[in-house]
C-alpha cells in the first residue's frame, strides 16, 4: 500500500472511530442500578419476598383459623377440662349470674276479664292486657359430675334451680307484681275438676270440699268457681295457697294449693343450693368432647329420658306424656348454643321445658338479619307445622293435636290442667280463637317466637321465646256415689263443646350487650377477616413480587447480553 493510501485511511479512520465509542457510550445503562448485576440482585430479592409472603398466604391462614377454631371450642366446651378450669363459656352456662352470661328477662302479661257473667253465659269474653311485669331469670347450675350414655358418649350431669328478681325499672309504669290483682281464671278448682274428669273419680269428695271452702267462695256462684280476683300477679306467678287445692290430690297442685305458672321462686338469700337440692331432679347433657355435633345437646331432663307423668293417687305409676315413642324422646338443646357452622335454610331442635317437647327450629328463606350491633346473624323461628292439627300434619297426632289449629296442648304433662299454649293474642291459629275473646291483637313483631343465631360459633345472640297460657273452659258436671249430679257453669261453652280462654303470656328474652359484641367482632370476625385478606392479598402480592423478579431476571440477562456484546464490538476497534 501506497504512503498515501495508509495516511487517507488513517485519516478517515478517526472519525470512525469516535462515532462507534459514541455509540458504544449511549448503550450505556442510563441508570445507577440497571447494571445486568444490580437487576439479578434485586431480582433475587424480590423472589425472596415474594416467596415469604406466598408461605405466610399458604399457612398462616390456616393457623389463624385452627386457634380460632379451637378457642371457640373450647369456650362452649362442658368437658371436665372446663369444668375444673372454670373457664367462662362454663360459667356462662352454668350460671345465669355470672359476669360472662347473657342478662336473660321474662316479661309477663295478664290478660284481666271484664265481663265473668257473659262468660258463663257462652258470650264472648272480653280482655284487656296488663304488663310487662318484668324479671331477670336466674338458672344455676350444681352438683356436677361426669357419666356416659349407652354409647360410651360423655354426659355431665348436674341440678338446676331457676329463681327470679323483679325489675321495676323495665316493668310497665306503676305497677305492682305483689298488689295488683285481676280478674283471671280459678286454676285450682279448674285442675281439681279436670282431674275428677279425665281420672274418673268419684265420691263425696269435691262437693264436701266445695262446702268446706267457702271461705275462698266456691260455695258461693259458678263464677266464683270458675273465676277470681283474690291473688296477685305474684301468687299467679309464684303460688299461693287454696282450700280446694290443699285437699284433693290433683296434678298440677302443690300440698298447698296452685304452685304458680312459673313455680316457687327462692334466691340464694333465702334457700341455699344445699337447701333446695333434695327438690331437685338430675338433668344430663352431652359434652361434645367425643361427638362435638352432640355437644350442648339434652340426654335427659328431671331424670327422664323419655317424658312421661304420673297420678298422685299412684305415684309409681309412669305413662309417657305423648303417644310414641319418638314424641317423648328428649333431644335438642336448651336454645342458647347450637352446632357449630350453622348453615342457610337448616333445623336446630330445642327443647322447650313449658311444651315439655322438643321442638324444631327452622331459618325460613335463609333470613339474615343484620341488625344487632353489626352481627350477621340467621334468624330461626317456630316451623310453622308444629301448630298445625293431625289433619294436616298427619305426625302431631302423638302430640294429640286434634284440636283447632294453633293450640298445643299440655293437659297431659305432669302439670294436669286444661291448658293450651300458642302464640301470644293466638297468633298464626285459627281465627275462631280471637273471635271469641274480644281483645286479641296478633302482631307477628310483638308476638312471635324468634332465635337469632350467629352461624360461625353456633351461639344465641339475641332471642325472644313467646308462649301464651290459654285454659280450655267447659261445662262440668259430676255424679256423688249417691248419684246426685252437680252441673257447673253449663252454658260456659256457648254452642261449642269447650272454649279457649287466655290467662296471660310469657316473653323470655336476651341479647348480647354492645361492649361484649364488639369483643366478638374483634376476635372472631377480625380474625376472619386477617385469614381472609391474608390469603388473597398475601397470595397476589407475592405473585406480582415474583412476577417483577422474573422480569428483572430477563432483563439482567438481556441487559448483560447487550453490555458484552458492546464490549466485544467496542473492544474490536480499539485493539486494532
Amino acid at each position: 500500500m501506497s504512503a498515501y493510501t495508509q495516511g487517507y485511511a488513517q485519516g478517515h479512520d478517526q472519525p470512525f472511530l469516535q462515532q462507534q465509542a459514541q455509540i458504544v457510550e449511549t448503550k450505556q445503562p442510563a441508570c445507577s442500578w440497571c447494571s445486568s448485576g444490580r437487576l439479578r440482585v434485586s431480582a433475587l430479592l424480590l423472589s425472596v419476598f415474594g416467596l415469604v409472603l406466598l408461605l405466610v398466604a399458604t399457612f398462616v391462614p390456616p393457623y389463624i383459623h385452627d386457634k380460632l377454631d379451637s378457642g371457640i371450642r373450647d369456650f362452649v366446651s362442658l368437658a371436665p377440662s372446663a369444668l375444673e378450669k372454670g373457664s367462662d363459656g362454663f360459667k356462662a352456662w352454668s350460671d345465669w349470674s355470672d359476669e360472662n352470661a347473657v342478662p336473660v328477662y321474662q316479661s309477663f302479661y295478664i290478660f284481666n276479664f271484664s265481663n265473668p257473667t257473659d262468660i258463663l253465659e257462652g258470650k264472648v269474653a272480653h280482655v284487656t292486657q296488663h304488663g310487662p311485669y318484668v324479671y331477670r331469670e336466674y338458672k344455676v347450675k350444681f352438683d356436677f359430675s361426669y357419666t356416659e350414655d349407652e354409647d360410651n358418649r360423655e354426659l355431665i350431669q348436674f341440678k338446676e334451680r331457676i329463681y327470679w328478681e323483679y325489675q321495676p325499672d323495665l316493668s310497665g309504669a306503676g305497677l305492682d307484681p305483689d298488689r295488683d290483682n285481676y280478674t283471671t281464671f280459678n286454676v285450682p278448682f279448674q285442675a281439681v275438676s279436670y282431674g275428677v274428669q279425665a281420672t274418673g273419680f268419684t265420691g263425696l269428695v269435691l262437693p264436701t270440699w266445695v262446702e268446706e271452702c267457702s271461705v275462698d267462695g266456691y260455695a258461693e256462684s259458678d263464677e266464683a268457681k270458675l273465676f277470681t280476683n283474690k291473688h296477685s300477679v305474684s301468687d299467679l306467678l309464684f303460688g299461693y295457697n287454696d282450700c280446694i287445692g290443699a285437699h284433693i290430690p290433683a296434678r298440677g297442685l302443690s300440698a298447698g294449693g296452685f304452685p304458680g305458672l312459673l313455680g316457687p321462686n327462692y334466691t340464694p338469700a333465702q334457700k341455699s343450693n344445699e337447701q333446695i337440692a333434695h327438690n331437685l331432679t338430675y338433668d344430663q347433657v352431652y359434652t361434645g368432647s367425643d361427638v362435638e355435633s352432640m355437644m350442648r345437646q339434652y340426654y335427659s331432663v328431671k331424670e327422664q329420658i323419655y317424658l312421661n307423668y304420673t297420678l298422685p293417687t299412684a305415684p309409681t305409676d309412669f305413662k309417657p306424656i305423648w303417644g310414641s315413642a319418638v314424641a317423648n324422646r328428649i333431644h335438642g338443646t336448651d336454645g342458647t348454643q347450637f352446632q357449630r357452622d350453622v348453615q342457610e335454610g337448616s333445623t336446630a331442635v330445642v327443647y322447650v321445658d313449658e311444651l315439655s317437647r322438643s321442638a324444631p327450629l327452622v331459618n325460613l328463606d335463609k333470613i339474615h338479619v343484620k341488625d344487632l350491633h353489626e352481627l350477621d346473624l340467621l334468624r330461626f323461628r317456630l316451623d310453622p307445622k308444629l301448630l298445625l292439627n293431625a289433619t294436616q300434619v298427619p305426625s302431631n297426632a302423638a302430640y294429640y293435636m286434634y284440636d283447632i289449629n294453633g293450640l298445643i296442648p299440655i293437659n297431659n304433662t305432669q302439670s294436669g290442667l286444661p291448658i293450651y299454649m300458642s302464640k301470644p293474642h293466638f297468633l298464626h291459629a285459627d281465627p275462631w280463637l280471637i273471635q271469641q275473646v274480644e281483645g286479641m291483637k296478633p302482631q307477628e313483631v310483638l308476638h312471635d317466637t324468634s332465635v337469632d343465631v350467629e352461624p360461625i360459633t353456633g351461639a344465641t345472640m339475641r332471642a325472644q321465646k313467646r308462649l301464651q297460657i290459654n285454659l280450655q273452659v267447659q261445662p262440668f258436671t259430676y255424679k256423688d256415689i249417691f248419684g246426685k249430679e252437680y252441673n257447673y257453669y253449663p252454658k260456659v261453652a256457648g254452642n261449642f263443646s269447650a272454649r279457649y280462654m287466655p290467662v296471660g303470656w310469657l316473653d323470655e328474652h336476651a341479647e348480647i350487650s354492645a361492649s361484649k359484641a364488639s369483643t366478638f367482632r374483634k376476635e372472631v370476625y377480625g380474625a376472619r377477616a386477617v385469614m381472609k385478606y391474608l390469603a388473597v392479598l398475601g397470595a397476589i402480592a407475592a405473585a406480582i413480587l415474583l412476577a417483577v423478579a422474573n422480569a428483572f431476571f430477563f432483563m439482567a440477562t438481556s441487559r448483560a447480553a447487550k453490555e458484552g456484546a458492546a464490549n466485544a464490538y467496542g473492544g474490536m476497534y480499539v485493539n486494532h
